[in-house]
């Protein structure tokens, strides 16, 4: 369970980077007022791609959350299973 927790943790990681990187660039823009077109193409560019990389971690997010709590629910009946046999 250890692994899925460093693959859940790291995503979540990841997702916070990504985050970040787009807070970055809003609040570089909004100070920095008008910018040549060249920029905004550029910073189009870059949010595009943070903006990929947020939804490929959200989705990487969402598998680890559905096999955790697959696995918790196999747990779950287990332990069900076994404290009826021992009542």
């Amino acid at each position: 369970m250890e692994q899925g927790t460093t693959r859940l943790q790291s995503a979540a990681e990841r997702l916070q980077a990504a985050i970040d990187r787009l807070e970055a660039i809003l609040e570089e823009r909004l100070a920095g007022g008008d910018s040549p077109s060249g920029q905004d193409g550029e910073t189009a560019q870059v949010l595009q791609t943070a903006l990929q990389e947020a939804e490929q971690e959200k989705a990487e997010l969402q598998a680890i959350t559905e096999e955790v709590s697959a696995r918790l629910d196999a747990v779950i009946e287990r332990l069900q299973g076994a404290l009826e046999d021992a009542g």
